[in-house]
């Protein structure tokens, strides 16, 4: 069932473009839906529908530079740093941490050029780098572990019996 297990391995330290780009995409798109609920759900008490734009764009600017804001991107940003780090093991057969930390960098990257534009307090830049990219390691790190111990094998029939797909034989 995973087509990691029959795949050739790529030589040790080759980095994966396709890889690398996937893991990206996936850290960048979980940020930014992880972020618009997150803001929705922090501004929903506090946005009256009477008022002006000019005062629903300032509270929501505020919702922004609060600390509940930052604490929770805090940790939807690891979350998300790691579904990108394991993403990109799983395509990066041979060199998964490798591939993994190139997408936290990159990711980290993303962030610090669109500071100015995302009207991002500079109190949270230090964040960053601390889901970043330990984030996308520990993402591609618990892939090598699932994948070492045959986790992956295991449980991926299961959870495609358990939604009526077909499966092949356990």
């Amino acid at each position: 069932m995973d087509s990691h297990k029959n795949a050739p391995m790529a030589p040790a330290g080759r980095m994966r473009p396709k890889a690398i780009l996937h893991g990206v995409l996936a850290t960048m798109a979980l940020d930014v839906i992880g972020n618009l609920v997150l803001g929705f759900v922090l501004s929903a008490p506090s946005m009256d529908g009477a008022a002006s734009s000019d005062v629903l764009l300032a509270k929501s600017r505020a919702i922004g530079q609060s600390t509940e804001f930052l604490l929770a991107g805090l940790a939807l940003g690891t979350l998300s740093a790691a579904v990108g780090g394991f993403l990109t093991a799983r395509r990066a057969i041979g060199s998964p941490l490798l591939n993994a930390l190139v997408v936290g960098v990159v990711c980290l990257g993303i962030g610090i050029a669109l500071i100015g534009r995302l009207h991002t307090p500079l109190r949270s830049i230090p964040y960053w780098y601390l889901y970043a990219i330990p984030g996308a390691l520990a993402g591609a790190w618990l892939f090598v572990l699932a994948a070492r111990n045959g986790a992956l094998t295991k449980l991926l029939p299961r959870l495609l019996n358990a939604r009526g797909s077909p499966a092949g034989p356990d």
